[in-house]
Order: C-alpha cells, then sequence, then structure tokens
C-alpha cells in the first residue's frame, strides 16, 4: 500500500521535510504494525498519539482509533494534521 519502509523513524516529516518531532515513525511502519496485528472494524489504542500518525493510518485502513495525547504541541499538530485530510467527528479533539 505506501511501499517498504526506509527505516523505523526516517521519513515522518512535515511538508517542508523536517520531523514534527523526535519520535515520529514513518506511514510505513505504522501500516505494517496496524495490518500485521488487526482487522478491519478492530479498534487501535494510541496512548501516546504524538503527531497522530498512527490515528490517520487506522481511519485510512478502516480501524477505529482512541488517541490521547498531553502535550498540547503535539496534540495541535495532530489536530492539524487530522484536519487537512479526515472528516472529523464533532468533539474529536478535546482539551
Amino acid at each position: 500500500m505506501y511501499g517498504k519502509s526506509a527505516g523505523f523513524s526516517s521519513g515522518a516529516k512535515k511538508t517542508n521535510g523536517e520531523k514534527v518531532h523526535d519520535t515520529q515513525k514513518t506511514i510505513e511502519v505504522i501500516t505494517k504494525i496496524i495490518i500485521d496485528s488487526t482487522q478491519e472494524g478492530d479498534t487501535v489504542l494510541d496512548a501516546f498519539a504524538g503527531s497522530a500518525t498512527t490515528s490517520l493510518v487506522s481511519r485510512e485502513l478502516n480501524r477505529n482509533i482512541y488517541a490521547f495525547e498531553l502535550d498540547l504541541k503535539n496534540f495541535e499538530i495532530a489536530r492539524k494534521r487530522a484536519m487537512q485530510g479526515l472528516v472529523v467527528q464533532p468533539n474529536f479533539f478535546r482539551v
């Protein structure tokens, strides 16, 4: 679907080519983990959502997602990423 992973955290970047945060994983890595460990319709829990890569991939793969992020900077990054390509449910992002 997304191709092979270039590395565990390489390629996870902002639109200008910089990583959004230090522990961000690539879409390819998260896609493989979700496909290998869940089925469509399953629920994924991401207790440390960061920039929401797991959330975005889960939605793309037809998984339900519960994600939590305490850091407001990462929360805002996640909210902006989700709003760019998702139809977000009311109250999806709450502080």
